[in-house]
C-alpha cells in the first residue's frame, strides 16, 4: 500500500470500509464499524505506562487501534500480532498515523512463541492481551502462552470479559449464552486472578464496566511480571506446587528465559480503592473490585483519531 493509494481514497471510500474499529484515515473520514467502549479501560492504563524506549507486544490487535498509540506513546520497538490477516489495512493505519511497528498474522497464538524464537525476537516490557481470552478452548494454555513473551518486571494488561464474582469457576458458553460467535469459556473474577498469580504475575491495577446481564462485566487488569508464584500464606497448593512451572512448558513458559535485571516498568496505578491481601503489597482483586466503581466508559476512546496521542 503507498501513499498514493491513501491519497487516492475519498471520504466515500474509507467510510464503506468494513472494519472492526473506527478509524479516522483522513480528516472526518472514519471506516465503518460499530465504536468499541471497552477500548476506553485499556487505552487508560496504557497511558499510566512509562513506554518510552520499551519493547511492547499487542496481542489480537485487529486494525492496531492500541498499537497505533503505544507507538505514539515513545515505544522503541513495537510488536502487532492476529491470527486474521488484515495487512491492507495495517498498512493504511500505519501511513495515515505515521506509526511503524512489526505486524505478525496468519498463525495460531501458541505457534508465534517458535516464530519469535526463530527471529530472536526476545522478551518484552509491556504485553496486552485485550479482548482475546473467552476466545480460546483452553483458556489458561492461551494465558500461558501469553506471559511467556513478557520479561521479569514488565507488565501485563489483560481486558477480557468475567463473571462479576470472587468465586473460582470457568462456565461453558453452552448455546451462545455469554457471547454468540467463536466465544467458549466465560471465567469468574476470581479465577483471572488465580490464573493471573498462579502465573507469576501479580496484579497492582483494576478497572471493571457495570455488571449486565448474567453478571457478566469487562476488566482490565494490569499485573506485574515476577519470578515467583503469588500465593497468599493459606494457599499451601499453589505456593507449593511443583509441577506448575513443568505443565506450563507446554504452553512455551520458560520462566528462566524471562529473568531480567532491567529496572521495573514504571505504572501509576488508576484505581485509588486498591485492597491487598492481609500481610502483602499483592492486591486482592475481588476486595477491590467491590470497593470500587465500575469504570465510566468514554465512547470517543472507542474509535481511533489522528489527533489522538495516547
Amino acid at each position: 500500500m503507498t501513499t498514493a493509494k491513501l491519497n487516492s481514497l475519498s471520504k466515500t471510500d474509507i467510510e464503506a470500509m468494513n472494519w472492526y474499529y473506527k478509524v479516522e484515515l483522513k480528516p472526518g473520514a472514519y471506516t465503518s464499524a460499530r465504536i468499541r467502549p471497552t477500548s476506553s479501560m485499556t487505552r487508560k492504563v496504557v497511558r499510566h505506562i512509562d513506554l518510552k524506549g520499551k519493547s511492547c507486544l499487542d496481542i489480537g490487535a485487529q486494525e492496531c487501534l492500541l498499537t497505533a498509540m503505544i507507538a505514539r506513546q515513545g515505544a522503541k520497538k513495537v510488536v502487532a500480532y492476529d491470527r486474521l490477516n488484515l495487512s491492507e489495512r495495517i498498512e493504511l493505519l500505519k501511513e495515515a498515523y505515521d506509526v511503524d511497528f512489526d505486524y505478525y498474522h496468519s498463525l495460531q497464538l501458541n505457534e508465534l512463541p517458535a516464530r519469535f524464537e526463530a527471529e530472536n525476537v526476545q522478551p518484552f516490557d509491556v504485553v496486552v492481551f485485550a479482548g482475546v481470552l473467552y476466545h480460546m478452548i483452553d483458556p489458561l494454555a492461551g494465558l500461558a502462552t501469553a506471559r511467556s513473551f513478557l520479561r521479569e518486571g514488565g507488565l501485563f494488561v489483560i481486558e477480557t470479559s468475567v463473571i462479576a464474582t470472587g468465586d473460582y469457576t470457568a462456565e461453558f458458553n453452552a448455546k451462545g449464552r455469554f457471547y454468540p460467535g467463536s466465544n467458549y469459556f466465560q471465567i469468574s473474577l476470581g479465577t483471572l486472578d488465580y490464573f493471573l498469580r498462579m502465573l507469576r504475575l501479580e496484579p497492582i491495577d483494576l478497572l471493571f464496566t457495570k455488571p449486565g446481564k448474567n453478571k457478566v462485566c469487562r476488566v482490565t487488569i494490569v499485573a506485574r511480571a515476577v519470578n515467583h508464584v503469588v500465593a497468599t500464606d493459606d494457599d499451601t497448593w499453589l505456593s507449593n506446587g511443583p509441577w506448575f512451572e513443568k505443565d506450563m512448558q507446554s504452553a512455551h513458559l520458560y520462566y528462566d528465559r524471562l529473568q531480567s535485571n532491567k529496572p521495573a516498568v514504571t505504572y501509576k496505578p488508576e484505581n485509588d480503592k486498591l485492597r491487598f491481601f492481609k500481610g502483602t503489597e499483592v492486591v486482592d482483586v475481588w476486595s477491590t473490585f467491590k470497593a470500587s466503581k465500575h469504570h465510566k466508559v468514554q465512547v470517543t476512546d472507542g474509535q481511533l483519531n489522528l489527533t489522538d496521542h495516547s
